[in-house]
């Protein structure tokens, strides 16, 4: 799994958001951009304590989001693009 304390990780993955515009479209899943920067972010949460998710069980097939994190089923959707792609 990649891990963006790795900088050459860090150096591939950045390059990919700054492409990122309010009109990109999904290759894959129901969310749109700015739920999509949300949910990344949300991920980090979890990492410093800010968030405290409730584990999936069981697992299923398919990779499944803790529930907290699901945008859309949740019906998070930011507005402001350039706030959530810089964070």
């Amino acid at each position: 799994m990649k891990n963006l304390f790795d900088s050459s990780v860090k150096e591939e993955i950045l390059p990919r958001i700054d492409k990122l515009t309010l009109t990109s479209q999904p290759l894959w899943g129901k969310m749109n951009v700015n739920q999509a920067m949300h949910h990344m972010a949300m991920g980090f949460d979890i990492a410093t304590g800010k968030l405290n998710p409730t584990p999936v069980n069981p697992p299923k097939e398919k990779a499944e989001t803790y529930k907290e994190m699901n945008t859309v089923s949740n019906g998070i959707n930011p507005q402001d693009f350039e706030a959530e792609k810089s964070s």
